[in-house]
């Protein structure tokens, strides 16, 4: 599902995994279109799926499906340096007390510089929120047995971005 705001501007993709080889496609597909200066933001409930996602971008990005990504959960930050010399933030806000410690992690100095991707972004300045790839995750467990494979993500597409949408509408066809 695509809705569009008062401007034309793309606002929300609604998209139905059945799969983590789902979501890694799906990775793939958008990782080739991130540049520096990219926010991926991720929200979801425990269990959701976005330290997977993350994951899969990261890998994409890396050319390696090997390599070790882990969760940032406790050291808040993990960076990463790719092939092509495009540099990735993967953070986990979840223990953040407040905004003021993004600095601390040098969020704020590499955000153009890098392509970030942020779990929990709720501590985020909302100035920072407004060109970010949005992907809200919910687990759908009325259509798993297993209550495992199902996620419904609903995408909303930054303005200055508007050529994401064709990775994420090309996938919901």
């Amino acid at each position: 599902m695509v809705g569009s705001n008062a401007l034309g501007v793309i606002s929300n993709i609604e998209l139905l995994l059945s799969s983590l080889s789902e979501m890694e496609k799906l990775a793939a597909k958008l990782a080739v279109h991130l540049k520096a200066g990219d926010l991926i933001t991720l929200r979801g409930d425990l269990g959701a799926g976005k330290s997977a996602l993350s994951r899969a971008i990261i890998r994409s990005m890396m050319g390696n499906q090997n390599t070790e990504v882990p969760s940032p959960t406790f050291t808040l930050l993990q960076e990463y340096d790719t092939p092509k010399g495009l540099r990735i933030h993967h953070g986990d806000l979840y223990r953040l007390s407040d905004s003021s410690e993004l600095f601390e992690l040098g969020l704020e100095e590499g955000r153009f510089t890098a392509v970030t991707l942020i779990e929990w972004p709720e501590k985020l300045p909302q100035s920072w929120l407004v060109n970010a790839l949005d992907i809200a995750m919910e687990i759908m467990p009325e259509l798993d047995e297993n209550l495992e494979n199902y996620r419904k993500l609903i995408v909303t597409i930054p303005p200055e971005r508007p050529e994401l949408a064709d990775v994420f509408d090309m996938w919901g066809q």
